[in-house]
């Protein structure tokens, strides 16, 4: 035996306890040598020792080797001393294995001895390369584990390796280092009366830069021998790397969890369903986002690498978008904005307001910005500006109106006088019936500018509460014999439908203009279909509301089979005096659209030629029945 135990461990150790005889060691070295020789001729030799031994020993381990050296013979080189070592315990307390050295003779026949030639490695410093090998081993870098368990498991490593009696482990910068693991303290002002000391049995080491990783700390029972703060240092560094490289991780995760926050985002800015965004430059477009490309009836990738971004602009509109892009790109400004019609894939014109700025990209420059889809806004000015024509027309109109009426009312006044004080079969008096029917037509025509002139704010038209359904069936009733055979009246109407408030004549006349008007689109016949049902707030497209307050709408619909409207004029004809018909007088869909208004409801039309047109009328409703 090279080391006793002691079998007793007091109570509250922390640590191993071993005693030695120096001359036991050397003599049982010796012995143990002799007798692994015993019988043939040595070739070389190879001696196994504990970690501890060798760093507990010392000058005893060095005689050891020349024990074993002088039962193998001088001649007999010995190739390595190396290391090992493992950890038991007594209930909690470490206790190392120590049990005997190991002695590895190989021989051979006398001729082959003077023939081999080995190195004899007898500096007691290789014994070192084990212990180097054993710490490189110690495995920092399990992502699976967590970097203060694996400070833990590599310190009792190290308890093996260098039969360690305190160590502590900090990390963090000083000043706000936290105690990670730590062996032979008590408590931790035991430990803090420790550091405090300063002398030849402690070993600090200064984790990173200036110790901003953390302090190692280890202190044994007598001073420290120059190898064993070289192992130590090895040991420390190798801590050091995997602080650095967990450290390394850690912030790398930082970026990549800060780089998935700023990506998600951006896209949660620039891929967002309301705005169009996009990135170009002279090379043609960079990138546009899913909003953009759906503004203009496309997917990114059929728009992203085109040459000339000006061919989704209405050629009318190119110059001009042209010329504020050019100024970002040459340095001129560092904005552009502009408002264009942009063409869509399938021919359709959308609105557009565009926004840049000039961005570095690389060593070029690009302009990045959004583009609004501002046709909803173009829409409701477009009916602002058609209703405040409206509006005026109507006013020049009913007073032209009543000028007139008092006009035709005098002319007629002495027509009739004039034709009492003639004969019956006077020639003259058939021209001044003529003239009397052309009053009658003229008249007509006053009350259509005084019907079209009654709107807006001075509108003295009496608002009451009626049923809309008799409205539909007096009118359906008086027109289903002016209509013609050829043409079918069609209606379908709710049985429920809701009352509303307003003027039983004004609607009726504007039934009237419709059924006429479609009745004209069918010169070979046809049929036109009134229906009329209860709708919610939520049915209707209430930005083109006046009434917001109403829950409740009507919708009343006149289709007809006829020839349908050219698009090119849908958006002219509710303007007054606009007509298609040569003898029309351009003012049937205008009073239809002012008694709408008038009405506080809108007005809807969708026609495809040779199909048919429907008029949608959308008017507030009452909430209780008659």
């Amino acid at each position: 035996k090279s080391i006793d135990f002691v079998t007793e461990v007091p109570e509250n150790a922390v640590g191993y306890v071993m005693s030695s005889d120096p001359a036991e060691l050397i003599e049982t070295a010796g012995r143990v040598a002799a007798k692994a020789l015993y019988g043939i001729k040595p070739q070389f030799l190879l001696v196994f020792d504990c970690i501890s031994r060798y760093l507990l020993m010392a000058e005893t381990f060095k005689e050891e080797l020349r024990a074993i050296k002088w039962a193998a013979g001088a001649e007999v080189p010995t190739l390595g001393v190396l290391t090992f070592g493992e950890i038991g315990s007594y209930g909690e307390v470490p206790l190392f294995h120590n049990k005997t050295v190991a002695v590895v003779a190989a021989g051979c026949d006398a001729k082959a001895a003077d023939e081999c030639w080995w190195p004899d490695v007898t500096v007691l410093e290789s014994a070192e390369l084990s212990i180097l090998y054993e710490i490189s081993s110690i495995n920092f870098d399990d992502p699976k584990v967590a970097l203060k368990d694996l400070i833990k498991e590599a310190l009792r490593r190290a308890v093996r390796f260098f039969g360690l009696p305190y160590y502590a482990v900090f990390i963090g910068p000083e000043g706000n280092r936290q105690l990670v693991t730590s062996w032979g303290f008590r408590t931790a002002d035991e430990l803090r009366r420790h550091m405090d000391e300063h002398g030849p049995r402690q070993f600090r080491f200064p984790l990173g830069k200036k110790g901003e990783l953390g302090l190692l700390f280890i202190e044994k029972g007598s001073p420290l021998e120059e190898r064993e703060r070289r192992l130590y240092t090895v040991f420390a560094r190798q801590l050091e790397k995997a602080l650095l490289r967990r450290k390394e991780i850690e912030e790398r995760q930082r970026i990549q969890r800060l780089l998935h926050e700023i990506q998600a985002q951006y896209k949660a800015i620039v891929e967002q369903p309301l705005v169009g965004s996009y990135i170009l430059s002279e090379d043609g477009i960079l990138y546009v986002n899913k909003a953009l490309a759906r503004m203009f009836g496309y997917q990114p990738e059929e728009l992203i690498g085109k040459a000339d971004p000006l061919e989704g602009v209405h050629p009318d509109d190119r110059s001009m978008v042209a010329a504020q892009l050019q100024r970002p790109l040459v340095g001129i400004s560092d904005y552009a904005h502009c408002t264009f019609r942009g063409l869509r894939k399938d021919g359709s014109i959308v609105y557009c307001e565009a926004f840049g700025r000039r961005t570095p990209l690389g060593d070029k420059t690009a302009i990045a910005g959004v583009v609004l889809n501002i046709s909803d806004r173009e829409t409701l000015k477009e009916h602002l500006r058609k209703s405040q024509k409206t509006e005026v027309l109507g006013e020049m109109a009913a007073a032209v109106a009543h000028d007139y009426a008092n006009f035709m009312t005098t002319i007629m006044s002495n027509i009739e006088v004039a034709m009492l004080k003639l004969d019956e079969n006077a020639v003259v008096r058939k021209y001044l019936e003529t003239a009397f029917k052309t009053c009658i037509s003229a008249t007509e025509l006053s009350r259509k500018l005084l019907l079209f002139g009654r709107q807006g704010p001075q509108s003295s038209m009496k608002r009451r509460p009626f049923d809309l359904k008799r409205v539909i069936d007096e009118v359906a009733a008086l027109m289903n014999n002016l209509l013609g055979k050829d043409i079918i009246l069609n209606t379908n109407v709710s049985k429920d439908l809701l009352p509303v408030e307003g003027d039983w004549a004004s609607i009726e006349q504007m039934l009237l203009n419709l059924l006429l008007n479609a009745r004209d689109a069918m010169p070979d016949g046809g049929e036109i279909f009134i229906t009329a049902r209860n709708i919610s707030l939520q049915q209707t497209k209430g930005e083109q509301c006046e009434e917001l307050s109403a829950r409740n709408f009507i919708h009343l619909s006149v289709r007809d089979t006829g020839v349908g409207i050219d698009p090119r004029l849908l958006d002219k004809i509710f303007e007054p005096f606009f007509s298609t018909k040569d003898s029309g007088t351009g003012l049937g869909l205008s009073i239809v659209y002012s008694i709408v208004k008038e009405h506080r409801g809108w007005i809807e039309v969708s026609s495809k030629p040779g199909k048919g047109t429907v008029f949608d009328i959308y008017l507030p409703a009452l909430s209780d029945p008659l």
